[in-house]
């Protein structure tokens, strides 16, 4: 598919003639408008990244009013189609910090631990970090990124951990009668 940055967000390119397909586990490839008809033998997978958060997008978030963030506009393009799939991984390729004074840009990324609310509104409910950015902020920095994402059940996080014995427990999910190993 093809997206375009459109005002603080993705809004997706129409392509003329050309319908989008989507991955399916235990059945072949549907169209998108066919996402609709779900069984015990369907999954429909949606993986997108990366969520990388800049200077840009920080000043375009922020309102100086009430002193926060509100990263909603990334995701209000895409949302609704998000939305339509059982599970929707996005690559969280910045380490999020609760210290608004810790955000920081290239090269060592801290996003402010609330677009988590946004990234979870959007649909997204799983979210990889283990990225070439995850010690950008340190043990810190994994910490509160790990610490933020357990209130919040429904979203599985992947690739950092807090412990050893954490980092080698499989995560399982199901679906649709379909069990999935993460």
């Amino acid at each position: 598919s093809c997206w375009y940055w459109h005002g603080f967000g993705l809004a997706k390119m129409e392509e003329s003639g050309e319908q989008e397909t989507t991955s399916t586990v235990g059945s072949s490839a549907k169209t998108a408008e066919s996402m609709d008809e779900s069984s015990a033998e369907t999954v429909h997978l949606l993986a997108v990244g990366d969520n990388l958060i800049s200077d840009t997008i920080y000043h375009a978030a922020y309102d100086k009013a009430s002193g926060s963030w509100d990263f909603s506009g990334l995701y209000e393009h895409i949302a609704d189609r998000v939305r339509t799939y059982d599970l929707a991984a996005i690559n969280e390729e910045t380490i999020l910090v609760h210290d608004p004074e810790k955000r920081s840009s290239f090269p060592r990324f801290g996003t402010p631990d609330v677009i988590v609310y946004d990234i979870r509104n959007a649909g997204l409910n799983i979210v990889t970090a283990a990225t070439n950015h995850a010690w950008d902020k340190g043990r810190e920095g994994i910490d509160d990124t790990i610490r933020f994402w357990k209130q919040y059940p429904d979203v599985t996080l992947l690739g950092i951990h807090g412990s050893a014995e954490e980092q080698d427990r499989i995560i399982y999910t199901e679906k649709n009668g379909i069990r999935f190993a993460l």
